[in-house]
């Protein structure tokens, strides 16, 4: 295993999997929301005797949608420097050393990534299936 690194390639490898991490939970996420719909987009529905009426509610809107994603990922990590003697002509990367740890040549490296939440389609979808409850005359 090479003792050196460029710091750019550990950060790309680390967004790799963080990217498909998230994507693996939003395809998880797509595949949930579609057990309440037909294959002809038709939502679940059930009955519900509310006093004398009976209404037929899409089960979407009774489900909670809030599945697992990943909110926050903070990388917090200590690299040391390599020496660039024996590297390359390589002036736009930093390297780093995989095998010592010099404290004058240690680089404090943090690294926060979030989640922007559920998205707005699912709260105009829950929201236009609402407004679509259709009550049924006994």
């Amino acid at each position: 295993m090479a003792s050196k690194l460029k710091l750019q390639k550990l950060i790309a490898s680390l967004n790799h999997a963080v990217s498909n991490s998230v994507d693996f939970l939003e395809k998880q996420h797509v595949n949930n929301l579609l057990k309440y719909f037909d294959k002809d987009g038709n939502p679940a529905t059930s009955d519900f005797q509310v006093g004398d009426e009976v209404m037929r509610v899409p089960l979407f809107c009774l489900a909670n949608h809030q599945s697992l994603s990943l909110k926050e990922i903070e990388l917090e990590f200590s690299v040391s420097l390599a020496d660039t003697e024996d590297t390359e002509s390589d002036e736009d990367h930093v390297h780093i050393d995989l095998h010592h740890v010099e404290k004058k040549r240690k680089m404090h490296v943090k690294i926060k990534m979030e989640n922007n939440g559920t998205p707005e389609a699912v709260n105009r979808l829950n929201d236009e299936l609402i407004q679509k409850i259709q009550q049924i005359k006994k």
